[in-house]
């Protein structure tokens, strides 16, 4: 008795040297404005500025049970310049009283939906923290019997403890440990599988390609797989469908993701630029699509059709995948520095997806269906009291999700091909110019190999003053630009000259 109450002496002093050490260490964040619940711009600005070359290696363990929870351990890797306490995001719970990093024992502080790692314990150059938690289920999309994970915005860190901003992309390490009756797809291709205890498999994932929080998926569960190949590229789709005639659309709709592919890499030079195509189609799905690379999400609705399907059924079909196709180059190998620009990715694959749709449906009116898929909805809301400009402040990720709608998918659209069509190109004429080594533009990069591709609003990358002043009338003001208005009058006038 008198030993076991010896050693519980033992660890509390241990806790209490361990605790007094981190909340030393961390006073020089207390009260700070970078705190706070959610991701800050000037804490992403802060981290942005002394992080780089980070890696996640992450294990999950996901039961049968819905009802039980997701549980993991990550191991979080970077280089760091910085001299102060560092805050990595997590909303979830943390399993031990405990997390490693470099190698010691820290006891956890945790402040506002953030893990403070003491600056004591940080050192010049590479580190590496390590935290096992329990996930929330709300990004996890939990049914019976299967899941799909879906962190955009900023829902990574309600998984796992992760620097979960834009701007830092990263390499990740997938381990899943699954009931082994499910299927699973992540970005990286699958390197091995094996059977554990209790009809349990392990799923073991090669080092991805780098990419930001938002973008990291994976989905598993009761699954059919089929995969086709093209120009000597695998495209593999996982879907629940069980009607057979919509089964036997899968040829067809592999068939359209490959042209889709084949068409970005002959606009852009730039050859599909992750390791592998990968989709699953999803029953009931939130949105149309997600474009994570190797495991793009689509809803059931829009891919498989129906017995007898109209033009605009089909083509509708072919713009959701070309548009989620474009993202790869367009939000993905490029993404925009912060989520204020979130328009962006989203212009360019409406754009390039209406160009695609153009040349596979050369019979349909496509300037009355550009006209009713963007002019329509833009002005809508653009004549309303609720109106916004395309780019919006955003001072925390927490808000990010206010910040879609018909202005930044539609209004700049419709800006995009009005200024395609009057030789204005500042977001167009540059595209081809995006390559793996980066750009002459200061809004796009693909970054070094340590610091991948990221891109804001800094600049317009036109030869021309009037169309630097269109895209930032269209893109910071309310309302459209009057006929009166100096930039609308740059734009038309037909001594722009063409970039």
């Amino acid at each position: 008795m008198a030993m076991n109450a010896l050693n519980a002496m033992k660890r509390m002093i241990k806790i209490l040297v361990a605790t007094w050490v981190a909340m030393g260490c961390a006073l020089t964040m207390a009260g700070h404005t970078m705190l706070q619940p959610g991701v800050s711009l000037e804490l992403a600005q802060f981290r942005a500025q002394h992080i780089s070359n980070v890696k996640y290696d992450l294990r999950l363990s996901v039961p049968i049970e819905r009802d039980s929870a997701v549980m993991g351990t990550v191991t979080l890797s970077f280089d760091w310049t910085g001299h102060t306490d560092l805050p990595i995001d997590f909303q979830g719970q943390l399993n031990e009283e405990l997390i490693a990093v470099n190698n010691h024992r820290c006891a956890v502080n945790y402040a506002d939906e953030h893990i403070i790692i003491p600056h004591k314990l940080l050192q010049a150059g590479r580190n590496q923290v390590t935290i096992t938690f329990t996930s929330l289920d709300q990004a996890l999309n939990r049914h019976a019997d299967y899941l799909y994970t879906l962190f955009v915005p900023d829902h990574a860190r309600s998984v796992f403890p992760c620097f979960d901003q834009p701007d830092l992309k990263a390499r990740f390490t997938l381990t899943l440990n699954l009931p082994n009756s499910w299927s699973a797809i992540s970005n990286a291709p699958q390197t091995d599988r094996h059977t554990r205890a209790q009809a349990t498999d392990v799923i073991h994932y090669a080092e991805s390609d780098p990419l930001p929080t938002y973008l990291f998926p994976f989905t598993a569960g009761r699954f059919e797989p089929y995969t086709a190949t093209h120009d000597g590229r695998d495209i593999t789709i996982l879907y629940r469908e069980s009607d057979t005639a919509k089964v036997a659309q899968l040829p067809q709709i592999a068939g359209e993701m490959a042209h889709a592919i084949q068409w970005m890499e002959q606009y852009t030079g730039i050859t599909q630029p992750f390791a592998k195509y990968g989709t699953v189609v999803l029953p009931g799905y939130q949105f149309g699509g997600m474009e994570h690379p190797g495991c793009i999400q689509l809803r059931d609705r829009t891919i498989f059709l129906g017995p007898n399907p109209s033009p605009d059924e089909r083509m509708k079909r072919l713009q959701l995948i070309a548009h989620e196709t474009a993202h790869l180059w367009f939000g993905d190998l490029v993404t925009m520095r912060w989520f204020n620009d979130v328009w962006t990715k989203e212009v360019f694959a409406n754009f390039m997806a209406d160009k695609v749709c153009r040349e596979q449906f050369p019979d349909l009116d496509h300037d009355l269906a550009f006209m009713r898929a963007h002019y329509i909805p833009a002005i809508t809301t653009d004549r309303s009291l609720g109106t916004h400009p395309i780019q919006q402040p955003l001072a925390n990720l927490n808000q990010a999700g206010l910040l879609y709608g018909n202005i930044i998918y539609h209004k700049r659209s419709a800006w995009a091909s009005r200024s395609y069509s009057t030789g204005c190109r500042p977001i167009c004429a540059n595209l081809p110019m995006v390559t793996p080594h980066g750009t002459n533009s200061s809004r796009f990069s693909t970054g070094s190999r340590h610091r991948p591709a990221s891109a804001s609003l800094t600049s317009s990358g036109s030869s021309t003053r009037a169309c630097r002043w269109s895209m930032s009338s269209w893109t910071t003001r309310h309302h459209c630009p009057t006929p009166t208005d100096a930039t609308t009058c740059a734009i038309a006038s037909p001594t722009v000259q063409r970039s």
